[in-house]
């Protein structure tokens, strides 16, 4: 698969960097072909505006594939499964109730500035 922005040039998905959240959706659980993951298609700097993206399908394998959705963020994301961007406060407030005196770990990204308490100079 790959991608292009305002008529520029092609830009190849490498789908084996940074997929996350690997699912079977086959209803009855049989490895087939009907899985989903998250993609990091990299990072791109557009300005403020309408643009164009254009996505295609170019395999050996009758283009097999799917797009199902796509993010652009100014922030860092995190994707989470096969829930939606807005469902995953949703799930952390229903995991609190499932699991009283328990905290789920959702930590920030880290965009590793300066910090008081860094310790990567001790590896």
């Amino acid at each position: 698969m790959s991608y292009s922005v305002d008529g520029a040039s092609s830009i190849q998905i490498d789908f084996k960097r940074e997929a996350t959240g690997h699912t079977n959706m086959a209803a009855d659980g049989k490895t087939d072909l009907r899985f989903i993951a998250w993609s990091n298609a990299g990072k791109l700097t557009l300005k403020s505006g309408v643009h164009k993206i254009k996505s295609m399908l170019e395999s050996e394998n009758n283009h097999h594939g799917l797009l199902d959705c796509f993010v652009l963020s100014n922030e860092p994301f995190r994707p989470s499964g096969t829930l939606k961007p807005n469902e995953i406060a949703a799930n952390i407030s229903k995991q609190l109730l499932k699991n009283k005196g328990w905290q789920p770990w959702n930590p920030c990204r880290d965009d590793f500035n300066e910090s008081p308490i860094d310790l990567r100079y001790l590896q």
